[in-house]
C-alpha cells in the first residue's frame, strides 16, 4: 500500500511471477518492486507539489532489509534476476 499525505493512492495484491525459495527472497523481491512504483509515485508528487521529500518503505522481513543494505550476499545473486536489486542502488 503506498500513501500520500496519508492517503492510499497504490495498493496491489497478487502473486509472483517467479518461484522464491523462502520467505525472505520473496519479500526482497516484493520490496524491489515496490520501490520503482514509490519512486515514479515520488517524481509525479515533486512535480505537481514542487516539494521533495524521501520516501519510507517499510519492510518487516529482517532478512529482505540484510539483503537490500549489503551487497555482500553471493547466493541472493545467483537467485534473484538482477533487475530486481534495484532497491539496492536506492539504499
Amino acid at each position: 500500500m503506498i500513501k500520500v499525505f496519508g492517503d492510499c493512492v497504490s495498493w496491489k495484491s497478487a502473486k509472483q511471477r517467479n518461484v522464491s525459495l523462502s520467505s525472505a527472497e520473496s519479500e526482497y523481491v516484493a520490496l524491489s518492486k515496490a520501490a520503482r512504483e514509490v519512486v515514479s509515485l515520488n517524481e509525479i508528487k515533486k512535480r505537481i507539489f514542487k516539494n521533495y521529500t524521501i520516501p519510507k518503505l517499510f519492510e518487516d522481513n529482517t532478512s529482505a532489509v540484510k539483503y537490500a543494505k549489503s551487497d555482500n550476499i553471493p547466493a541472493l545473486r545467483h537467485l534473484v534476476k538482477v533487475n530486481l536489486h534495484y532497491i539496492r542502488s536506492l539504499v
